[in-house]
């Protein structure tokens, strides 16, 4: 069988480094040129500009983004720009549909998360891989409310996923922590900023140890408790100092504030 290299496009030599040294093995070659000859029946690659628009309409139809009058019409002028275009692609067995199935196949055989998917998928159908196509085992997805109702439960706020694999490094982690973090997190969530230790340590010095104390004094004196306890006696009662614990008591009210 005549197998030829995939053209990887990628200038981050990291990035490079890490999809070249699975795109150049012989067994995922000889599998690629195997779909391409017997699934996909494929006399040529793909043109990369026709797959490009071909997925954008797919994915956009997919998740209902665009309209089926809408997405055949655009379909029927991508087949009319394009030769190797036979057929209006909305059946099961269009290209992407196939290139995307097999593509599942090879990843789960090899062991492969989903940051490899688009790569693969136009490693199989244009023979070439560009910047973008892969970015990194390890990114952040972020999710509205829109995106998460109906899941579980309809949040108030959006949330950032860290998405990490098998080849995930403890710097690739990092760094992208600190990007959502820069990104999504920076004087716009109160929740983020609820976990920094420094507003915690300025209720106590030891957070852990006295965050339970400044919790169980608030109770003592709250307007609910029917025992009502008040600082001086809480001061008496623990033996903490009374500014330690009419500190604690003010600090812990404003935190619970912010969620109001």
């Amino acid at each position: 069988m005549d197998i030829k290299p995939i053209e990887i496009l990628i200038e981050d030599s990291p990035l490079l480094t890490q999809l070249a040294s699975f795109l150049d093995r012989d067994d995922l070659l000889a599998d690629i040129e195997n779909i391409r000859q017997e699934k996909l029946k494929m006399s040529n690659l793909f043109n990369r500009n026709l797959i490009e628009e071909l997925y954008k309409y797919h994915y956009g139809f997919s998740l209902r983004l665009i309209k089926k009058d809408a997405y055949l019409q655009s379909i029927k002028s991508l087949s009319e720009n394009y030769k190797n275009v036979s057929e209006i692609p909305l059946s099961p067995d269009m290209p992407i549909t196939i290139a995307m199935s097999e593509t599942n196949k090879l990843l789960h055989k090899y062991n492969k998360n989903l940051g490899y998917l688009m790569a693969v998928i136009y490693a199989i159908l244009c023979g070439k891989v560009k910047n973008g196509d892969y970015t990194s085992n390890t990114h952040t997805l972020f999710l509205t409310p829109e995106i998460i109702k109906g899941v579980l439960f309809e949040p108030p706020f959006s949330y950032v996923t860290l998405v990490i694999s098998p080849e995930s490094t403890p710097d690739e982690v990092q760094e992208a922590f600190k990007k959502a973090y820069s990104t999504y997190f920076y004087d716009k969530r109160i929740p983020f900023k609820l976990l920094r230790s420094d507003r915690l340590r300025s209720i106590a010095h030891d957070t852990m140890s006295n965050i339970s104390n400044i919790r169980k004094w608030y109770w003592m004196n709250h307007k609910s408790n029917p025992e009502w306890v008040g600082y001086r006696k809480i001061e008496k009662t623990t033996g903490f100092p009374l500014q330690t614990i009419r500190s604690g008591i003010s600090a812990y009210k404003k935190l619970l504030r912010q969620y109001i």
